[in-house]
Order: C-alpha cells, then structure tokens, then sequence
C-alpha cells in the first residue's frame, strides 16, 4: 500500500512538476484539443527489473489507470485536469510545435511536457513522457471538443462545483454550488446527444442526482459519493446541500410532456431544477 502510495504522489509530481521528454510525433495544438483519458501507464525503461519487480510495478501502475484520469483542452487556452479521488485543477495550457512541448500552467507552477501521438486500434492516442521519473502516461481521446466549447461539461466554469472553499459556506453560497453542479450534469447531457455518444457517462461526475429514464430522483445520502461531499468545506454543508435538494423534489414536481428520449427529457427536467437555483426558488 505504501509502494503504491509513493508511485501516485509521484505521478502527481510529474503532471504538476518539470522534466526532459522523448521524441514528438505529428503533435499540434489543433490535435490536442478535447478530452484524453488516461488509458495505460509504463515505466519507459524497465529492462534492470527482475520479471516479479515488473509484475508488481505493473499492477501498481493499473492501480492508478483504474483510479481514472482525464485531461480537456479548450480553444481559449484553458485546460481542466480531473483524477483520481476528487483531485480537479484548472490552469492555461499551450503547445510549442518549435520546442515540440506541451506546458501546463497554473497559479503555482508551469509544467513542460514532451509529447508523442499516434493511432492504435483507429483511435487517437498521446503519451506524456517524464525521464526523470521514467514513466509513461499513454491517454486516449474520449470526446471531440464541441463547437461551443465552453459547453463542454469539464470547462472549467461548468466545474467550479469541484473547488473546495476555504470556510463554511452561507446557504446562498451552497445554493450556487449546487446550481453549478447542475450546469456540469446539463452539458454532460447535452454534450452526449451533440456527439451522438452511444453511452451517457458520468462516472467522474458522481453526486446526489439519481438520472432516471425520463426522470430527476436522488441518491440516499450515505450512498452519495465522497468525490461530491468532499468538494464542501465540511460534511454539515453538503448535508444542507442535499436536504435542499431533497426538499426541492419533494416539494416542486415537473409537467412537461415528454418526447420520448430519455435525454432530452431529464435535460429538460434537470434544466428547470437549475433554472430555480438560479431564481432564488430553492
């Protein structure tokens, strides 16, 4: 456990941190643009490991793919960066096609990433690479950007949901958060139906809102994800978060007529409950 402690504080050191990279292949900013997952992750040079060492160190590393990382490039430079148990970053991002790097930035640091790209089984591929910790995180594009990209349910103004506050919250405070929670879970939504996706995921969204076929419902408390409590400054605000929601349900109903896509009918459901955080009606 500790080993595999070490191994991801490592990889946080690299995605916030420096290093010297290999080789680029076909990289632009244009290529970059959407959402990579994290697929595999290597050690780029292994050959001294005895064959238990490499099985060890190889389930280390599916350890942390297992976890799950994304990566979403935006058109006005921002990226958003979501991993493991609730980690979120936000910052700028630009690519060197002279210096064939990738930099991260945000309040703190300024990251340079070598990077490389190709496509297996048909599918776009990039890995980062880090010398200096002998890792490769091998990621592959799970969505396309989309047309209006600050639509895109990681930008990051539809995650501000995910930054924790410093001190307790006021209930208006709570409310917003909430709300904005609501706009990610809405452009997932709607983001889906614009690149035809054939499945719906919101496995790195995880809260309170139970999506029903044609239907908002929500979670039992003790089952809502930690990801989602933990984004509060303490477990009293998001309990008001969710008995706010709980009295919204049960006290507000939706008539609309259904069309018959599950959806654009929990869109246009969900829709109509962050309208109402927004009009002082929670």
């Amino acid at each position: 456990m500790q080993h595999r402690l070490r191994l991801f504080l490592i990889i946080m050191l690299f995605v916030s941190g420096c290093g010297e990279f290999g080789n680029d292949k076909n990289v632009s900013t244009k290529s970059l643009l959407g959402t990579w997952r994290l697929f595999g992750l290597e050690n780029s040079d292994s050959s001294n490991t005895q064959n238990i060492e490499k099985l060890l160190t190889e389930a280390d590393n599916n350890e942390i793919v297992k976890q799950g990382m994304i990566l979403s490039f935006f058109k006005d430079d921002t990226y958003t960066e979501i991993r493991g148990p609730g980690f979120y970053k936000t910052g700028k991002w630009r690519y060197s096609s002279k210096e064939k790097l990738l930099y991260l930035s945000d309040s703190a640091t300024t990251t340079a990433i070598k990077v490389e790209s190709e496509i297996v089984n048909k599918k776009a591929t990039i890995s980062l690479l880090s010398d200096a910790i002998q890792k490769r995180l091998k990621f592959t594009r799970d969505a396309e950007t989309l047309k209006s990209f600050d639509e895109d349910p990681f930008y990051f103004k539809n995650n501000e949901w995910r930054i924790k506050p410093a001190q307790p919250e006021t209930y208006n405070q709570i409310v917003k958060r909430l709300g904005n929670y609501f706009r990610h879970l809405l452009y997932i939504l709607k983001s889906a139906k614009e690149r035809k996706q054939p499945v719906v995921s919101f496995e790195f969204s995880q809260g309170p809102v139970r999506i029903y076929n044609g239907g908002i419902g929500i979670i039992p408390y003790n089952l809502v994800s930690r990801n989602w409590t933990n984004t509060f400054y303490n477990d009293d605000n998001a309990q008001e978060a969710y008995l706010a929601f709980q009295k919204y349900l049960a006290t507000n109903s939706y008539r609309g007529a259904s069309i018959g896509n599950w959806i654009e009918d929990d869109y246009n459901i969900l829709l109509s409950i962050y309208g109402d955080t927004q009009k002082g009606k929670f």
